[in-house]
């Protein structure tokens, strides 16, 4: 069985650690089909192994979604930058041993990729760059090519039908928290959140404002009792057209990640009209520019975030506003646009 997660001694945290010994095998099976391209996106979890990777005979894309394909284990490394060189002493598994089970992950990879052609796509100028400082991908093309998205979904929405379909007060200042386990993960910075709305209780109080948080196990309504502020936990939303109404309902739309690529949430809010407050990490600075379609607190200062949420609030923006917001937004993240970002490339690479 393919570990997929490790504890983490520091702080008793669970972190993604995958070391990619097992997969189910499909470099015979995509060889059958003889395409002139293959393109690898999110291969972990025992799906596709670091010498099923190595077999593949046809030209490689390599979409990344995270930094596993260049470190020894880790999804994120967060401020370790080990992965710069080989790996080991890792500080998720807490080794404290040169040789551990991250050097020899890292080094296998090394080993069986060392020569193979790789065209790599990152989403993030973020996930680029750190890519390009790694030993294992450094010498590989690269190219940004950002997430696309269904516009005809993702859009401003008329606030009184959003409101209505999570039955909340029209006339309330909201702001919104999602994620896929979004109460659980401890990269998606809940306990953040949670720090930034007690540093700014009086202020969010004063407005009456009221919280909105998709990706819970469970729904309920509750008044938060660290914060004092009611919240609406809408739980699981499965739909993308229920999920851009959650955007639409809030005024501000907050993402307190500690690491992260280019969150879709934070694309589908901006899409949706609904600016951003979040910490200046990973690629959310591609998206978010203050003053135009949000707030970006400098990492991790739960005092700035808060800060944020509150000016965003206090100067929700009209309809107007947001169509503006959303406007902007179709330009960069269309789908039909990171298609043929995609097709171009595919061309170049089998020669047109």
């Amino acid at each position: 069985v393919e570990p997929r997660y490790i504890q983490w001694s520091a702080g008793g945290q669970v972190r993604q650690f995958s070391i990619g010994a097992m997969g189910c095998g499909p470099a015979d099976q995509i060889e059958e089909l003889s395409p002139d391209v293959i393109n690898l996106h999110w291969v972990s979890g025992g799906f596709v192994s670091i010498g099923d990777i190595a077999r593949l005979r046809r030209p490689v894309v390599w979409t990344l979604h995270d930094m596993w394909a260049f470190t020894g284990g880790c999804h994120y490394a967060y401020d370790c930058e080990r992965y710069h060189e080989n790996c080991g002493d890792c500080p998720q598994l807490g080794s404290g041993r040169e040789n551990d089970l991250s050097r020899k992950t890292y080094l296998k990879k090394q080993r069986l990729w060392d020569g193979k052609p790789l065209q790599v796509i990152t989403p993030s100028r973020w996930l680029g760059e750190c890519a390009a400082a790694s030993s294992l991908f450094g010498q590989h093309p690269r190219e940004v090519i950002p997430y696309g998205l269904d516009l005809d979904i993702f859009r401003p929405s008329p606030r009184t039908q959003a409101r209505e379909r999570f039955g909340i007060d029209p006339a309330l200042p909201i702001l919104c928290y999602g994620a896929v386990a979004s109460l659980s993960d401890p990269r998606k910075g809940y306990d953040l959140l949670l720090e930034a709305l007690r540093g700014a209780r009086n202020e969010l109080q004063e407005m009456s404002a009221e919280v909105l948080i998709f990706g819970t196990p469970e729904i309920k309504v509750e008044t938060d009792p660290e914060t004092g502020l009611r919240c609406h936990h809408v739980g699981h939303l499965s739909k993308q057209e229920d999920i851009a109404l959650a955007y639409g309902c809030a005024d501000v739309f907050v993402a307190p990640s500690r690491a992260d690529n280019l969150p879709n949430t934070v694309l589908e809010s901006i899409a949706c009209g609904t600016p951003v407050a979040a910490f200046s990490i990973g690629g959310i600075p591609d998206m978010v520019q203050a003053g135009k379609n949000g707030y970006l607190a400098e990492p991790f200062s739960t005092e700035q975030l808060g800060r944020g949420i509150v000016s965003l609030l206090a100067d929700a923006g009209s309809e107007q506003r947001r169509e503006q917001i959303s406007k902007a937004a179709a330009t960069k993240y269309p789908e039909a646009l990171q298609a043929q970002r995609y097709a171009d490339l595919y061309e170049k690479l089998v020669g047109g």
